[in-house]
């Protein structure tokens, strides 16, 4: 029978084990210095407290995740021409969802893609009769089985956003065509898009869809989403023939004024505006906009975004009316989160839920919000949702607007630069 020999069983058993808690311990120091990386990396410190649900989703930096979550986004959604698909939606195609792909391609310096983007919208649904401005809806028709344009109505958001882009594309790229395609837009945004009120220029949702014949009807709906003063701002910069900054300036006056309408103190989805009187009251012209509710949800957790990016690159033109919206803003979703863990889905104006949460947008879009006023309340909301699911979810609107979240917190961590125009700072600060 086979005879083991103790010691030399035993010189190899300590040996052995000496081995396996040297490697246990290289393990844990290399653990340690990327946890103390990710930690002392502000940008990405939540990334940290997601680790143990989803070890796979640790970065090393926030540009790493924004370009690896393009790349995925690229491929599932763009299709080969350049058109931007909403599973959600038949496969439709919006002007809002090619403008998003425009903003994310310029910003990660994807000039193919962005051409590619561009050019399909040009060719698809920039086909207006009167204007240069984008219809807002394409896909296959139910009747015909053809794939047209099924509605030409404009959304004012995307013509905003794929003029910004496109101003970006000339600062980045130095191609002069660019900025003369924006301008034209920005020429024809202001004929459609803006109406005067007692209180100011106002951004309509889509002109022709509040127009009867070509009267606008003094009682307007709105949608405090598509406020973008930031936006509006840099407009101003390029294009003196309109008062963008008026523009801006009436953005925050029904954003405040919204933020009365109820006990919540948040700015909702849609409101009415009197232009003759200036009063913002909630929208109850059912009959008119059946779907167009006054309640806080899908739509409104983009505006805390839009303000804080004018917070951000225009700190004192921006000012007191910034951070008013934004603080007030706060302690509705303080206390819900403080109460649930999770964000809330849509609430009415005095704070009730009126059904869960359906889009995890919300994630993104109030992200750099709750990460730069109540920094305690991430933690919780990190270990609330598998944020796998920013990448790899069917939800288009739900994966851009974590992207754009994570977006607007890296500019914000970048600091005011004073050498750097505000569209140079927002152009640049990802540079891949």
């Amino acid at each position: 029978m086979f005879a083991i020999d103790r010691r030399l069983f035993s010189k190899v058993l300590r040996w052995g084990v000496g081995v396996s808690l040297g490697m246990v311990l290289l393990l844990t120091v290399w653990v340690l210095t990327q946890w103390h990386y990710v930690l002392a990396n502000e940008n990405v410190g939540d990334v940290a407290m997601m680790y143990l649900k989803n070890p796979t989703s640790v970065v090393n930096n926030p540009t790493d995740w924004l370009q690896n979550s393009w790349n995925v986004y690229r491929k599932k959604f763009i299709q080969h021409d350049g058109r931007v698909m909403d599973f959600f939606s038949e496969n439709a195609t919006t002007s809002e969802g090619q403008s998003y792909a425009l903003l994310r391609a310029v910003w990660l310096n994807d000039k193919p893609t962005f051409d590619l983007v561009w050019a399909w919208t040009q060719q698809n649904i920039q086909n207006r009769e009167n204007d240069v401005l984008f219809s807002w809806k394409w896909g296959k028709e139910a009747n015909s089985g053809e794939w047209k344009t099924l509605d030409s109505t404009q959304a004012s958001d995307a013509d905003q956003d794929i003029a910004l882009a496109l101003l970006m594309a000339n600062k980045r790229w130095e191609e002069a065509r660019y900025k003369q395609q924006a301008l034209a837009i920005l020429d024809d945004f202001w004929r459609y898009n803006v109406v005067n009120s007692k209180i100011g220029p106002v951004v309509l949702p889509g002109g022709d869809w509040y127009r009867t014949d070509t009267a606008i009807p003094v009682s307007t709906i709105l949608n405090p989403s598509y406020f973008s003063p930031a936006t509006y701002r840099i407009f101003a910069e390029v294009d003196a023939s309109h008062p963008w900054q008026q523009l801006a300036s009436t953005s925050y006056k029904i954003i405040q004024k919204s933020q009365t309408l109820g006990k919540a103190k948040l700015s909702p989805d849609w409101v009415m505006l009197n232009r003759s009187t200036g009063y913002v009251y909630l929208q109850n012209d059912f009959e008119r906009y059946s779907a167009q509710r006054s309640n806080f949800g899908y739509e409104a957790v983009r505006t805390p975004w839009r303000v804080l990016l004018d917070a951000t690159l225009f700190p004192q033109q921006s000012g007191l009316a910034a951070t008013s919206v934004l603080t007030k803003t706060l302690p509705t979703l303080e206390t819900y989160i403080a109460r649930n863990g999770k964000l809330p889905g849509l609430l009415d104006m005095n704070g009730t839920e009126l059904e869960p949460l359906k889009s995890k947008a919300a994630y993104g879009a109030l992200y750099p919000l709750l990460k730069t006023y109540r920094p305690a309340l991430v933690k919780q909301l990190v270990m609330s949702y598998d944020w796998n699911d920013a990448t790899i979810t069917d939800d288009y609107y739900a994966q851009n607007w974590y992207w754009f979240g994570l977006a607007l917190q890296t500019l914000r961590k970048q600091g005011y630069n004073e050498s750097l125009s505000p569209l140079e700072r927002l152009t640049f600060f990802l540079v891949p």
